[in-house]
């Protein structure tokens, strides 16, 4: 018999070792991400600081069509989540769809900041940069938001239109700095305009 036709013939000692050492190494991003040495991590500090200041400023600028700011929604969470529960418990009005578009928008100033804290944290305290996993975090809470009000307001609705705050734009801008490849990229155009 040829070994082709006895695939399914495996040896049990054999498929534990393999699986053994695939557990042993870490995701290829975690490497790619862990693999900096501290004058890199120093020269994208710049970008980080960079990005984390144009968050802060624009969490304090408007963040929906109304001119309630992110950090208004941060301060008022509670209410917030309060009448959104009392508001689906009494009056189901709203599909499924239009409660998560909600609910993901005003957390989402929370959420984002955790982003940020958390990346300072692996930053400062392990010497660890996942700006990339933070920059992925944050624009998929970004797409997450455009797109569900695009399908439950029925239009499409674009990122730097009026039916966003100046804050909004802001912080979604503020991620650009979070990815390592493309705020190099971004620093060099700056560089090269001078």
């Amino acid at each position: 018999m040829n070994a082709s036709d006895e695939w399914w013939n495996s040896d049990a000692s054999e498929e534990q070792n393999n699986y053994n050492v695939n557990l042993s190494k870490p995701p290829k991003h975690f490497v790619e991400e862990n693999n900096q040495d501290t004058m890199t991590l120093n020269s994208r500090s710049k970008e980080i600081i960079f990005s984390s200041a144009m968050f802060f400023i624009g969490i304090f600028f408007a963040w929906d069509y109304w001119g309630n700011s992110g950090f208004s929604y941060m301060l008022d969470l509670e209410q917030h989540i309060s009448w959104f529960i009392y508001f689906n418990k009494f009056h189901a009005e709203l599909s499924l769809l239009e409660q998560f578009e909600w609910l993901i928008f005003i957390l989402s100033p929370s959420l984002l900041s955790i982003n940020f804290i958390v990346m300072w944290y692996y930053l400062l305290k392990k010497k660890i940069d996942i700006g990339n996993t933070t920059s992925y975090i944050h624009f998929s809470i970004f797409i997450t938001i455009i797109v569900t009000q695009s399908i439950t307001w029925g239009y499409l609705v674009f990122p730097f239109s009026p039916d966003h705050g100046m804050g909004f734009n802001i912080i979604l801008l503020s991620g650009l700095g979070l990815n390592q490849s493309t705020a190099s990229k971004i620093t060099e155009r700056i560089y090269d305009m001078r």
